[in-house]
């Protein structure tokens, strides 16, 4: 708190310079011009009362970001599944959060989006997924922030329509291209059970069956194996790193010419398989271990001419059926 004559501009000015709550406040003003000395001091202390009120009667500054990251990592990650994976989204968004603040979370997230539009948006919200998982366990467990500056966070929007599909045949002659022997019992078993074939790596095989104590959702997975593929079992476990699997697939589909496609494709190749043998959405549902109607719903588009087929019933008489429908381009004719 000073109150000091600026000659250069023939008027008095106040400053306040003080640390407040463990931070340091300054603030400037100048007194209008023509104010006496014993004017200046009488608001001097008037403005000085003033500032300490509000700053005493302010809410606390924010928590740092990495102090919930910290203890996040500290305490939650460990116990984690995929505890490598989280790590390695928080690294990449450390830089990031350095010198921020909890009530800026909304701010960081749309700037993070916006400074890495060259990466895949899955990617993005991914990250984004991880640090709003963070910032909610260190809420919950540390009462750290508070949910309102975790709920600003924005999340990228991202496509989640699949369309890469094999059918069958396609599926047989990418497991042939396929040199090493394991990872063809991989794409094939990925293709005839539906499974994410991450899951499939972590299984082992029991009574003709490929079992995994906890999936994706938390829940123990068995997948029955058809007796046809039965015999591939014998590669199971998988005792190689999953990225080694992921190279040869990527050899064997390069040879096709199927550069686009991703080893996950296989598995909604098989709810589209399911789809046109005239199964429903609920039956790959179950196939796929969907936990809600709304991931199976993603596969709508595919049951098309089941629905047209169902339709076309509507219309049909008791012992008697419609003609096949006749082309545009035929009635033209006729007439």
């Amino acid at each position: 708190m000073a109150l000091y004559w600026d000659g250069q501009r023939s008027r008095w000015r106040w400053e306040f310079d003080a640390i407040v709550r463990g931070r340091r406040h300054r603030r400037r003003k100048r007194l209008p011009a023509g104010t006496t000395e014993r004017e200046a001091r009488r608001i001097d202390q008037a403005w000085t009362a003033e500032t300490f009120a509000e700053l005493n009667s302010a809410e606390p500054a924010a928590p740092w970001i990495t102090d919930a990251l910290s203890v996040y990592l500290r305490e939650r990650v460990p116990k984690l599944r995929d505890a490598a994976n989280t790590i390695r989204n928080l690294e990449h968004l450390a830089p990031c959060v350095e010198g921020l603040r909890l009530d800026q979370l909304g701010e960081l997230s749309r700037t993070y989006a916006e400074q890495h539009d060259h990466l895949a948006p899955a990617t993005v919200r991914q990250r984004l997924a991880t640090l709003r998982s963070a910032c909610r366990w260190a809420h919950k467990y540390h009462q750290l922030g508070k949910l309102d500056w975790i709920a600003q966070i924005a999340m990228p929007a991202v496509d989640n329509a699949r369309t890469h599909f094999l059918d069958r045949a396609a599926v047989l002659r990418l497991a042939r291209a396929c040199t090493h022997r394991p990872t063809r019992a991989l794409i094939l078993l990925t293709f005839y059970t539906g499974s994410r074939p991450g899951e499939l790596h972590r299984s082992r095989a029991i009574d003709g069956c490929l079992v995994l104590d906890k999936g994706k959702t938390d829940r123990p997975i068995v997948k029955p194996v058809a007796p046809r593929l039965v015999g591939y079992l014998r590669h199971w476990p998988l005792t190689l790193d999953y990225t080694r699997y992921s190279f040869y697939f990527r050899q064997a589909r390069d040879r096709l010419g199927l550069s686009h496609l991703h080893l996950h494709d296989l598995r909604h190749s098989a709810a589209s398989a399911i789809l046109a043998a005239g199964g429903s959405l609920a039956q790959v549902g179950e196939i796929l271990d969907h936990t809600s109607a709304q991931s199976s719903k993603r596969y709508a588009h595919l049951a098309l001419d089941a629905k047209r087929q169902l339709l076309a019933r509507l219309w049909e008489k008791p012992g008697k059926k419609l003609p096949p429908p006749i082309s545009r381009p035929d009635r033209m004719q006729a007439k």
